[in-house]
């Protein structure tokens, strides 16, 4: 069987050619699968040159249709032979598969699916394709700084504060913590916190587990005891979608962070990121212990018994959700949030990131809304990792990082009038 395919806006036409039977049928769920990843869900299927179908061929249709229905998207068939409609009439799915392709192309169920944008522009930047895209109505993004990060190896207990913070629709945030309040008692309580539009994950205490999480529902909010962390509330002005310009490179975090904030001319952003991943390096704290020690945390061996870092890349064709805060001006920034930032790839270039891994799901082109995203992924999906994405750069490693295929990235400037301390 051929396949063939055709766009217009956001609609794929594929016409299919020969027969589509059991064999054949892998190649256009690979072929679905594949359109999908790239963001297409909107589909038409032209069964025009169709020979037969057989039941495996059906089966095809319908999962493309179900999973199409799943990403909120659109897909149908039309203009069968007589002998490929009787078939679909006698198994009953000719009216569940079959579209006027006049009523389907005018049929704008994007406009629901697609939020509303002020202005939109092609660049590419670093050897990164972009579509940048003015987000309209939002309001500024407050930062909300607690404690500090030297208190997580401070053995005193009066220096480990814990601070309940709650995170509603409008928030995100991250840093160290715990969803259980009960942290004092064991050595495993506190772990990477990542808290995104509603949902609050927390990275597993011990190795093989799943991370925990909890999602606002009804007039509950969740919160989450944080050692020292941040919290951003409002709504993120612009939207950058994202790919390599070369379709065998892929998308290093550092360089997309520089690329969208020189586009946006910001010199620091809270910054949200749907991605494809082609990899992620990460590390998670597994062991919470403030007991007196001569060692340095950091030290080796010292650092073994804490954290868990692998020095491979990760999570591989998995979704990655990231939220955090960088700076290309780290000496303009206050005191407070300079103890929170990480330096990356030069001197002035200082970021904070945790990532969420999930299952891959594909996005949909152009725009999206990142509130409802996260919400069906916490619905539809299951968390499988929350780490703290790190920088390598030590010399046998070069400047190893996160490195992502494609994606979209949320950000709003930050106004340090707007920032807030709690210690």
């Amino acid at each position: 069987m051929e396949i063939t395919k055709d766009t217009s806006g956001d609609l794929l036409e594929m016409r299919l050619t020969g027969a589509l039977d059991n064999a054949s049928s892998l190649h256009f769920r690979e072929a679905i699968d594949e359109v999908t990843r790239d963001g297409w869900h909107r589909i038409l299927v032209d069964l025009t040159n169709l020979s037969y179908i057989s039941s495996a061929g059906i089966n095809a249709l319908l999962s493309a249709s179900k999973r199409i229905k799943t990403l909120k998207g659109q897909f149908g068939a039309h203009s069968p032979p007589a002998a490929v409609a009787k078939v679909l009439r006698l198994t009953k799915l000719y009216d569940v598969l079959i579209f006027d392709p006049a009523d389907f192309r005018t049929d704008d169920v994007s406009a629901s699916l697609v939020i509303n944008v002020d202005s939109k522009r092609f660049s590419q930047n670093r050897a990164i394709d972009l579509e940048l895209y003015s987000l309209p109505d939002s309001e500024p993004i407050t930062c909300s700084v607690f404690g500090r990060p030297e208190t997580l190896h401070q053995p005193q207990p009066g220096n480990g504060k814990l601070h309940t913070v709650s995170f509603g629709s409008r928030s995100f945030g991250l840093g160290v913590g715990a969803l259980s309040a009960d942290v004092e008692a064991g050595e495993n309580g506190l772990g990477e916190i990542m808290a995104m539009a509603g949902a609050i994950a927390q990275s597993a205490s011990e190795t093989g587990l799943l991370p925990d999480y909890s999602v606002a529902r009804g007039e509950f909010v969740p919160s989450a005891d944080l050692l020292y962390g941040v919290k951003l509330e409002g709504d993120y002005s612009s939207l950058v979608r994202f790919q390599s310009a070369d379709p065998d490179a892929t998308v290093k975090l550092s360089n997309l962070l520089h690329a969208c904030l020189e586009e946006m001319s910001y010199e620091t952003a809270a910054v949200a990121i749907l991605a494809d991943c082609s990899g992620l390096l990460g590390a998670q704290m597994r062991r919470w212990d403030r007991s007196p020690s001569n060692d340095d945390p950091f030290s080796v061996p010292s650092i073994r018994d804490w954290i868990s870092y692998c020095p491979e890349h990760s999570h591989e064709h998995k979704l990655a959700l990231v939220v955090g805060i960088f700076t290309r001006q780290y000496d303009a920034l206050p005191e407070n949030l300079k103890a929170f930032l990480r330096p990356l790839d030069d001197d002035q270039s200082a970021g904070h990131f945790h990532a969420a891994v999930f299952p891959y799901q594909p996005l949909k082109k152009r725009t999206i809304d990142l509130h409802e995203f996260i919400g069906g992924l916490f619905d539809t999906s299951e968390i499988q990792e929350v780490l703290h994405l790190l920088q390598d750069s030590r010399p046998t490693r070069g400047e190893a990082e996160s490195e992502f295929k494609s994606g979209a990235c949320w950000l709003e400037p930050l106004d340090f009038s707007l920032m807030t301390e709690v210690l």
